[in-house]
């Protein structure tokens, strides 16, 4: 969703096709995939028979939200 709002405000509202901004939201958009993801795994490994990979997944999903929100700040 906010990777439309970002084509529609950028692309369509100040016409900015031609910048960087295109890819750096599109690539936010699968970084949050990735986070989503990741919350899966913790969800679907329980933490008390596959510690490691409920690690893992919880890594995955700390980190990309991180990437993900700080890329959000710095475009939005």
């Amino acid at each position: 969703m906010r990777h439309r709002q970002a084509v529609e405000y950028y692309g369509h509202r100040l016409n900015w096709e031609q910048t960087g901004w295109r890819k750096v939201s599109l690539a936010l958009m699968w970084v949050g995939i990735v986070s989503t993801i990741g919350v899966t795994i913790v969800a679907n490994f329980r933490d008390a028979e596959l510690t490691a990979m409920h690690a893992i997944g919880a890594l995955v999903t700390f980190l990309a939200t991180m990437i993900y929100a700080w890329g959000q700040v710095i475009l939005g």
